[in-house]
Protein backbone atom coordinates (compact mmCIF):
# COMPACT_ATOMS: atom_id res chain seq x y z
CA UNK A 1 0.00 0.00 0.00
CA UNK A 2 1.24 3.57 -0.61
CA UNK A 3 0.53 6.50 1.36
CA UNK A 4 -0.46 9.33 -1.77
CA UNK A 5 1.63 11.99 0.68
CA UNK A 6 4.73 9.84 -0.59
CA UNK A 7 6.46 12.02 -2.66
CA UNK A 8 10.16 11.58 -1.99
CA UNK A 9 12.31 8.47 -3.71
CA UNK A 10 13.97 6.02 -0.82
CA UNK A 11 17.38 7.58 -2.05
CA UNK A 12 15.85 11.28 -1.05
CA UNK A 13 14.50 10.00 2.18
CA UNK A 14 17.45 8.58 3.07
CA UNK A 15 19.42 11.80 2.75
CA UNK A 16 16.77 14.04 4.40
CA UNK A 17 16.58 11.82 6.96
CA UNK A 18 20.40 11.89 7.51
CA UNK A 19 20.10 15.75 7.22
CA UNK A 20 17.70 16.06 9.57
CA UNK A 21 19.76 14.12 12.06
CA UNK A 22 22.57 16.04 11.19
CA UNK A 23 20.61 19.71 12.14
CA UNK A 24 19.13 18.66 14.99
CA UNK A 25 22.10 15.48 16.21
CA UNK A 26 20.80 13.11 18.79
CA UNK A 27 22.15 13.96 22.02
CA UNK A 28 21.57 11.98 25.64
CA UNK A 29 17.95 10.97 25.97
CA UNK A 30 17.14 12.90 22.44
CA UNK A 31 16.27 11.43 19.11
CA UNK A 32 17.87 13.29 16.44
CA UNK A 33 15.29 15.11 14.23
CA UNK A 34 16.03 12.26 11.44
CA UNK A 35 15.58 9.29 13.62
CA UNK A 36 12.30 10.70 14.84
CA UNK A 37 10.75 10.62 11.85
CA UNK A 38 10.57 14.40 10.98
CA UNK A 39 11.38 13.46 7.08
CA UNK A 40 7.41 12.28 6.97
CA UNK A 41 6.52 15.66 9.00
CA UNK A 42 7.76 17.46 5.93
CA UNK A 43 6.43 15.16 3.18
CA UNK A 44 3.47 15.56 4.29
CA UNK A 45 3.91 19.09 4.64
CA UNK A 46 5.41 19.85 1.12
CA UNK A 47 2.98 16.69 -0.49
CA UNK A 48 0.26 19.05 -1.40
CA UNK A 49 2.40 22.52 -2.64
CA UNK A 50 3.97 22.21 -5.96
CA UNK A 51 6.52 25.03 -5.36
CA UNK A 52 7.55 23.30 -1.94
CA UNK A 53 7.71 19.89 -3.71
CA UNK A 54 10.23 21.33 -6.04
CA UNK A 55 12.24 23.72 -3.61
CA UNK A 56 12.69 20.42 -1.58
CA UNK A 57 13.76 18.15 -4.65
CA UNK A 58 16.10 20.67 -5.71
CA UNK A 59 17.61 21.10 -2.25
CA UNK A 60 18.57 17.47 -1.98
CA UNK A 61 19.73 17.22 -5.31
CA UNK A 62 21.91 19.99 -4.51
CA UNK A 63 23.07 18.40 -1.27
CA UNK A 64 24.12 14.75 -3.61
CA UNK A 65 25.70 17.13 -6.13
CA UNK A 66 27.82 19.07 -3.28
CA UNK A 67 28.97 15.59 -1.58
CA UNK A 68 30.03 14.44 -5.06
CA UNK A 69 31.84 16.82 -6.52
CA UNK A 70 34.06 18.34 -3.40
CA UNK A 71 34.02 15.07 -1.43
CA UNK A 72 33.82 12.49 -4.00
CA UNK A 73 31.39 10.63 -1.62
CA UNK A 74 27.31 9.98 -1.17
CA UNK A 75 26.32 12.59 1.82
CA UNK A 76 25.36 9.39 4.10
CA UNK A 77 28.90 7.99 3.63
CA UNK A 78 30.66 11.35 4.77
CA UNK A 79 31.81 11.77 8.43
CA UNK A 80 30.14 14.33 10.35
CA UNK A 81 32.24 16.93 9.64
CA UNK A 82 32.18 16.63 5.74
CA UNK A 83 28.25 16.29 6.65
CA UNK A 84 28.28 19.18 8.28
CA UNK A 85 30.11 21.12 6.10
CA UNK A 86 28.49 19.87 2.81
CA UNK A 87 25.28 21.75 4.96
CA UNK A 88 27.35 24.71 5.29
CA UNK A 89 28.05 25.05 1.80
CA UNK A 90 23.95 24.14 0.70
CA UNK A 91 23.26 27.17 3.16
CA UNK A 92 25.39 29.54 0.80
CA UNK A 93 24.51 28.03 -2.66
CA UNK A 94 20.91 27.62 -1.86
CA UNK A 95 19.43 29.52 0.99
CA UNK A 96 15.74 29.73 0.56
CA UNK A 97 16.01 25.62 0.43
CA UNK A 98 18.10 25.86 3.50
CA UNK A 99 16.17 28.27 5.36
CA UNK A 100 13.05 26.25 4.94
CA UNK A 101 14.86 22.67 5.46
CA UNK A 102 15.90 23.96 8.95
CA UNK A 103 12.57 25.65 10.40
CA UNK A 104 10.36 22.76 8.77
CA UNK A 105 13.12 20.83 10.61
CA UNK A 106 12.46 22.02 14.15
CA UNK A 107 8.79 22.59 13.38
CA UNK A 108 8.77 18.95 13.12
CA UNK A 109 10.92 18.16 15.94
CA UNK A 110 9.29 20.12 18.30
CA UNK A 111 5.58 19.72 18.21
CA UNK A 112 6.00 16.04 18.46
CA UNK A 113 4.77 14.65 21.41
CA UNK A 114 7.80 12.52 22.23
CA UNK A 115 9.89 15.42 22.00
CA UNK A 116 7.64 17.56 23.73
CA UNK A 117 7.50 14.76 26.63
CA UNK A 118 10.88 14.85 27.23
CA UNK A 119 11.21 18.39 27.31
CA UNK A 120 8.40 18.46 30.05
CA UNK A 121 6.10 20.48 27.70
CA UNK A 122 2.74 19.73 28.23
CA UNK A 123 0.03 21.24 25.75
CA UNK A 124 -2.30 23.28 27.47
CA UNK A 125 -5.87 21.73 27.61
CA UNK A 126 -8.64 22.98 25.81
CA UNK A 127 -11.26 25.07 27.92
Amino acid sequence: MTDSNQIFTEAQKSLLTVALNCIIPEKGSMPGAGALGVMEFIENLVATDPKLRRLLIDGLSQIVVVASVQYGQEFGELDRYGQNEALTEIQVQQPVFFAFLLRQCYNGYYTNAQIQALIGYQRPSPS
